[in-house]
């Protein structure tokens, strides 16, 4: 996980800190997809595609989930300056800094972030129009990506 905290953390300690993980055991992974396929008809209809399981590499930082301390969401023109620090990006995990636990003891700890926004295209929106367009698509998939998300999480408790 990296953090890029530069609104209401940009003060603190972690506002550019970055952490490890544990592997993900993904002997459970395959049942979590079957429950994918299970629960799609409670996907908006006009979506295309189930979600995706990634597993990256725990100290693969480039591989990383980026997450913000703002509604900061991946434009083609970088607008944000978040591509490069990761292949996703959420908002609201960076809250997580804020915990009382020294981070090193977090280390043991997989994450699964829930992201529902692709990169937003830039060309011919103003950033207020691309702030609409990544609110709307949040409305109409996060409820669904954060279901996939505790899906996840399901699998790699039972995992062992």
């Amino acid at each position: 996980m990296r953090f890029d905290c530069t609104s209401k953390f940009k003060r603190r300690p972690f506002r550019n800190a970055h952490y490890a993980s544990v592997a993900a055991r993904r002997k459970r992974l395959a049942t979590a997809k079957q429950l994918f396929k299970a629960n799609a008809a409670q996907l908006p209809r006009d979506n295309k595609r189930l979600p995706k399981i990634v597993c990256a590499s725990p100290t693969a930082l480039a591989s990383s989930v980026v997450t913000t301390d703002f509604f900061g969401f991946d434009t083609s023109d970088n607008h944000y300056h978040l591509q490069g620090l990761g292949d996703v990006s959420e908002m609201g995990d960076a809250v997580l800094g804020s915990w009382p636990v020294r981070w090193s003891d977090r280390s043991a700890l997989a994450r699964c972030p829930h992201v529902s926004d692709p990169q937003i295209k830039a060309a011919g929106l103003t950033l207020r129009q691309q702030a609409t367009l990544a609110a709307q698509i949040y409305k109409a998939f996060g409820r669904w990506s954060s279901v996939c998300s505790a899906i996840v999480c399901w699998a790699l408790i039972v995992a062992g």
